[in-house]
């Protein structure tokens, strides 16, 4: 596919984020630890819409699936190879390594059975081990067998990861935007 093909795609894309019912609702998160006595330690979770995070991860995930045209880093580097303005460059080169960190850590860091546990394989975990997908196995073992205030973490975790990736999205949408209307793009 041709370059300004992807690029206009990721724009579509990255404007159905923007005005998804899950955005547009001001998503917010967050979990509190409470210890009583009585009770012990209780985890609460700020409640949010599943059925518009449920929408708003049918567009998200593609910006995370290797094989599409929008795939994130796949655009990082077209954008890297066609625009022509060194600022907008340099202001993607930051986004890349924001996002890189993010799917590093996102939220707090978790280990499991001993073996720390990356946003990113959270991300993958929860979209294609509990929300689209039933085929892996494994995947779905390991959502199966966490306790609840591991699955109220998990889900901390892949909420804040999602947020800030999808700040990335939007901003790398927003320098294409740019570099097309100054001319820059270079497609």
């Amino acid at each position: 596919m041709e370059p300004g093909k992807r690029l206009s795609i990721f724009c579509e894309r990255a404007k159905e984020l923007r005005e998804s019912q899950f955005i547009q609702e001001g998503s917010s998160i967050g979990v509190t630890l409470k210890w009583d006595k009585e009770e012990g330690l209780r985890i609460i979770e700020k409640e949010i819409n599943t059925t518009s995070l449920k929408a708003f991860l049918v567009t998200f995930r593609q910006f995370f699936m290797k094989k599409e045209p929008i795939f994130i880093f796949d655009i990082y580097s077209l954008c890297l190879r066609h625009i022509a303005n060194d600022k907008y460059k340099e202001y993607l080169s930051k986004s890349r390594a924001i996002l890189k960190k993010s799917l590093r850590y996102s939220g707090v860091p978790i280990s499991y059975n001993g073996i720390e546990k990356s946003a990113q394989h959270i991300m993958d975990l929860i979209i294609n081990g509990a929300f689209f997908h039933s085929s892996d196995e494994r995947k779905m073992n390991e959502v199966g067998a966490l306790l609840p205030h591991e699955i109220a973490f998990y889900r901390f975790n892949f909420l804040n990861l999602i947020l800030d990736a999808t700040k990335q999205i939007l901003y790398v949408e927003n320098v294409i935007r740019a570099s097309i209307a100054d001319g820059s793009s270079g497609v």
